[in-house]
């Protein structure tokens, strides 16, 4: 029995809608009528009859959503008979497993995070600071965290994770992003120094003073002047003005645009931190090892050549 399809199915069901079942567990609409597919092939009948305008049940269907209703009332039992008290105050599964993400897109990796514990509800929470994060974190208001920040040789963001349990995912070297027509776009690698004389695309703000510090330690002063909150502005700019963004190498540059490694660089930090709960502490180390390999894996697919780069320098 696949947990992840009945539930997909159920959602299906309530919503009436591929399109915004796909939203709630977010996911594409391919992805939810993959789930189905894969259901009414393990049952051998048909649950949906699903037009260009509406999805209704067939007798099948409507069947199986009733079973799905009576198992989902005997878990929610089950669990309520079976919790410890000390679990009980601190909320363990009575709502969803919230993830909080900082400055990261989760798209790639969503379901597969959902299908680590598919009996449970996972909700997705987006930060653009790490320590908002980390303050919600403490409050479980969430239950994980993935966040990044950058570090130099010896300047370091300082963040007390005491009480909580953290994983590195990866470090990498930021690389320079920059448009096709830039007087720097046809270059192999740039020096930092190399960036002294254009206007740079501003860290978010609790990263602003950190990254001045880092490139400071290499006496390199950099200007910083253009404070954007959005991917798609930044490209528009990179592509319009001599402009440059620094960022990790897997970001995945648009049509005009062009990333070119930078000698001497700043590292980004990408980390997992969860907070000290029984059902965080089991799942935390799956969790991480699953956003390792894809950060890997999306690296690997986004910018071979910085494989390559890394291969040369082991």
């Amino acid at each position: 029995m696949n947990w992840v399809d009945l539930r997909t199915f159920r959602l299906v069901a309530e919503e009436r809608s591929f399109t915004k079942a796909s939203k709630r567990l977010h996911v594409s609409v391919s992805a939810v009528s993959q789930r189905i597919r894969r259901l009414e092939r393990s049952l051998r009948n048909k649950l949906l009859d699903r037009t260009t305008t509406t999805v209704a049940l067939t007798e099948s269907g409507k069947a199986v959503l009733e079973a799905i209703t009576v198992i989902d009332r005997i878990w929610e039992t089950t669990q309520r008979e079976v919790a410890q008290p000390s679990d009980r105050r601190r909320d363990d599964l009575r709502r969803p497993l919230r993830v909080g993400f900082c400055r990261t897109n989760p798209a790639t990796v969503w379901d597969r995070i959902t299908a680590l514990e598919p009996l449970l509800q996972w909700e997705p929470r987006h930060y653009r600071s790490t320590t908002l994060g980390l303050d919600d974190l403490r409050r479980g208001e969430v239950d994980f965290l993935v966040w990044q920040t950058w570090y130099g040789v010896t300047t370091r963001l300082e963040l007390d994770l005491t009480g909580l349990h953290s994983q590195d995912i990866a470090h990498d070297s930021v690389w320079a992003y920059l448009g096709e027509h830039h007087p720097l776009a046809k270059r192999a690698v740039l020096d930092i120094a190399d960036l002294r004389d254009f206007d740079l695309i501003a860290p978010v703000e609790d990263l602003y003073d950190l990254v001045v510090r880092i490139f400071a330690e290499q006496s390199v002063t950099l200007r910083f002047v253009h404070h954007v909150d959005s991917t798609e502005l930044i490209d528009d700019l990179l592509r319009m003005t001599t402009a440059i963004d620094i960022a990790p190498p897997s970001r995945t540059p648009v049509p005009g645009v062009v990333r070119i490694p930078l000698k001497s660089a700043p590292s980004t930090r990408h980390a997992l931190t969860w907070r000290d709960h029984p059902v965080a502490n089991q799942l935390g180390p799956d969790l991480h090892e699953l956003l390792r390999k894809n950060y890997v894996a999306q690296a690997v697919q986004r910018n071979p050549r910085h494989l390559e780069r890394m291969m040369a320098v082991s």
